[in-house]
């Protein structure tokens, strides 16, 4: 396993304002305090308080998803070890600029994708096929995992990867493994759950109801 420490380097990336073309303002909620968020998101940053700068930032980014704004948002969260995150930040960015047809912008952000990408741990969910049922439900960290992604490498951050299964009629299955960068994890989910147990028996309502004989 490979491991390399992250980057503590501030990382000041410039994009073509005409980046903001292809996302008129009244696209958004309220682009103003997106701004605002931005640029107090860029003070931080240059202050190295990296954690408080991807909150202004990712904040920035939902009330206006303008591509500068996701760039830098994506290398806040590489500074803070949020890998997977970063990488699909990264992707997504030179997705958009390829699509407004931003070469400099697109090239950018694939290189810094593909940089990144041997640094983002991997997690394989290895789900038995007596366990494969329609009816079955796998989380990772409270979000549902589609069995298309069963048994495939997912990009995840580092660090705990809590794995929920259910199934109607079963107890929930649980397990914790820690996802270390650059590393690939197994979470290896049983065949089978165990049932629920049966519910108590009813109380009998004619023996709750009946009357208590008076004493002779």
């Amino acid at each position: 396993m490979v491991r390399s420490g992250i980057v503590l380097g501030l990382l000041v990336v410039l994009v073509a304002r005409d980046a903001r073309a292809t996302d008129p303002l009244e696209d958004y909620p309220d682009p103003d305090a997106a701004r605002n968020l931005l640029a107090e998101g860029r003070v931080l940053l240059q202050k190295k308080r990296f954690e408080e700068a991807c909150d202004k930032i990712e904040e920035s980014v939902r009330l206006e998803a303008i591509v500068e704004a996701q760039l830098e948002l994506a290398g806040c969260q590489e500074q803070i070890g949020r890998l997977a995150s970063a990488w699909s930040g990264f992707t997504t960015v030179a997705t958009r600029a390829r699509a407004t047809k931003q070469a400099a912008l697109a090239k950018t952000a694939s290189t810094r994708a593909r940089r990144l990408d041997r640094r983002v741990p991997r997690l394989v969910l290895v789900v038995p096929e007596s366990l494969a049922t329609a009816d079955l439900e796998v989380k990772r960290n409270g979000v549902p995992i589609d069995a298309g992604a069963w048994s495939k490498p997912i990009l995840v951050d580092p660090g705990p990867q809590r794995v929920a299964v259910t199934a109607p009629g079963m107890q929930r299955w649980l397990v914790v493994v820690r996802a270390e960068e650059g590393a690939t994890v197994r979470a290896e989910l049983p065949h089978a759950l165990v049932p629920l147990p049966p519910p108590p028996p009813a109380e009998d309502e004619d023996e709750d109801d009946a009357e208590t004989p008076a004493a002779p």
